[in-house]
C-alpha cells in the first residue's frame, strides 16, 4: 500500500535509486529530506525536496582563461545563471556531454579549470541521468530568483527556470543578499543548526581534495546567490551554519539540490530499514471497456449499467467508480465497486440521466473516463397485465380469456 507525499511532514526522508552505472558517483541512492510545503512562489502545491546531505564535492563554476574580468578569468564567474553546477543539476546527457558553453567566455569545470585540479567534473554524466528514470519525469520546472552581483553584472536580479536548483540565501533563512530577496524561506531551515549539513561517505571517497571531512563534520555548500560586492565569489552556507562566500571554482564545497514534486505522488506506507520512504512509481488502469445504458429507461423502474472490464499494468486489483449525471447536472458518485454492473431504481425527479466510469487500482491510481450517452427518462408507465398464470386446459377451437 501506498499514502500521498503531501500527508508526510517537513523533515521527512525519502530515497531516490541511483542507477547502477553511476553508484560510484552518488552511491546506491540519493536521500532527499521534504523542506516545505506548497511553498510561496513555486508551482502550487508542491512538495519541495533538498538532498539530506552533501552529495558531491564540487565546484560553482570554473574559472574562465578567456573573460575579459581578471577576477573571472582566475577565480569563476557568480552569475549563477551561466553557471556550472546549474546546468550540470539540469542535465541528463551522457557521461562528457552535459557542458556547454552559456556564454562567450565560458568553460567548462576540468580539471584545469578548477581550484588545484581539485574534483573536477566535466567528464561526469549529467545529475539527471544518474538517477532514476521515474523520479526524473516527476519532477516539475520552478521559476526561481537569484541576485546579480553589482560589479559586472549590473545588480537587482533576474529570474530562471530548472527541474534541479541550489537555495538561496533567503531560502536558507539567511540575509537577503544586498537587499534582494531571492524567494523566502524554506519551513525547513530556522537556524544556524538547521542549515548544517554533512557529506556522504561516497562524496568523500569521490573526492580527490585530500583534506575532507568525515561525515561526522559539518562541512560548507553553495548557495545560487552571489556576493553582490564580486564577479567571482559566490555565497556558500559555512560549517557552523552562517553566511560565508568564496570562489566559485573552489571544488570541495557542498552540492546539495532542490526539486519540487506534485503532492499526490505515492510514497511507501512505512520507512524501509535506513529509516526513509521510498516512492512508489505505479501504473494507472486501462480505462473500462465501454459502459452501456437501456435505450428505455422509465420512472420508479430498475435500470441496469454495465461496463467493460479494465487491465492494470502492474497487476493491481481494481474497482470501478460509478458516477451518475441527472438532468444534464454535475456528476455524483453512485457507487466503488468490483463489479461491473450497478442496478438501481430510476427516479420520478429525474428526466434524463448518463453515465460514466473510471478505473481505480490499489495505490490510488486511476483511469480516464467512459461516458454513456445521455438517455431521456420516461415518465408514462407501460400497461401491466392483471391476473395469475393458470393451465388454460387443451384447446381444439377458438376461446376467449379475460384478463
Amino acid at each position: 500500500m501506498s499514502k500521498k507525499l503531501s500527508t508526510l511532514g517537513v523533515g521527512t526522508t525519502f530515497e531516490v535509486p541511483v542507477k547502477s552505472a553511476y553508484r560510484s558517483f552518488l552511491g546506491d541512492y540519493v536521500v532527499f529530506k521534504m523542506a516545505d510545503k506548497n511553498h510561496s512562489g513555486y508551482p502550487s502545491g508542491a512538495i519541495t525536496l533538498i538532498t539530506d546531505k552533501i552529495i558531491a564535492l564540487l565546484c560553482s563554476d570554473a574559472k574562465e582563461p578567456n573573460n575579459s574580468d581578471s577576477n573571472r578569468r582566475s577565480y569563476g564567474n557568480n552569475r549563477h545563471i551561466h553557471s556550472n553546477i546549474l546546468q550540470w543539476l539540469n542535465s541528463n546527457a551522457a557521461a562528457g556531454k552535459w557542458y556547454s558553453a552559456k556564454h562567450g567566455q565560458d568553460a567548462p569545470p576540468s580539471s584545469a579549470n578548477v581550484w588545484d585540479n581539485v574534483n573536477p567534473y566535466d567528464t561526469w554524466a549529467g545529475f539527471l541521468a544518474m538517477l532514476d528514470d521515474d523520479f526524473v519525469a516527476a519532477l516539475m520546472t520552478t521559476t526561481l530568483t537569484v541576485a546579480k552581483n553589482t560589479v559586472t553584472d549590473g545588480g537587482s536580479y533576474e529570474t530562471f527556470t530548472a527541474k534541479m536548483f541550489l537555495a538561496s540565501t533567503t531560502e536558507v533563512g539567511l540575509a537577503n543578499e544586498n537587499g534582494i530577496a531571492e524567494g523566502s524561506k524554506l519551513a525547513l531551515f530556522s537556524d544556524n543548526t538547521s542549515r548544517l549539513a554533512y557529506c556522504t561517505q561516497v562524496a568523500i571517497d569521490k573526492s580527490n581534495y585530500g583534506s575532507d571531512p568525515t561525515t561526522s563534520q559539518a562541512w560548507y555548500w553553495w548557495l545560487r546567490t552571489p556576493f553582490s560586492g564580486y564577479s567571482c565569489l559566490v555565497r556558500h552556507v559555512n560549517t557552523s551554519g552562517a553566511l560565508d562566500n568564496f570562489d566559485a571554482y573552489f571544488g570541495y564545497w557542498g552540492v546539495r539540490p532542490l526539486c519540487n514534486l506534485k503532492s499526490d505522488i505515492l510514497v511507501s506506507d512505512n520507512k524501509n530499514s535506513r529509516g526513509n520512504y521510498e516512492f512508489q512509481w505505479n501504473t494507472a488502469p486501462s480505462a473500462p471497456d465501454g459502459i452501456s445504458v437501456p435505450e428505455s429507461c422509465y420512472s420508479t423502474q430498475n435500470i441496469t449499467v454495465t461496463w467493460g472490464a479494465s487491465t492494470d499494468p502492474d497487476g493491481d486489483a481494481i474497482t470501478y467508480v460509478l458516477e451518475r449525471s441527472v438532468n444534464n447536472g454535475s456528476y455524483t458518485k453512485v457507487t466503488e465497486t468490483a463489479a461491473r454492473t450497478f442496478t438501481e431504481v430510476v427516479s420520478t425527479s429525474w428526466n434524463t440521466i448518463k453515465y460514466r466510469v473510471k478505473a481505480r487500482d490499489t495505490y490510488g491510481n486511476e483511469s480516464a473516463y467512459v461516458t454513456s450517452s445521455a438517455v431521456p427518462v420516461i415518465h408514462n408507465q407501460p400497461p401491466v397485465i392483471s391476473g395469475q398464470n393458470a393451465d388454460l386446459g387443451t384447446k381444439s377451437g377458438d376461446f376467449s380469456y379475460k384478463y
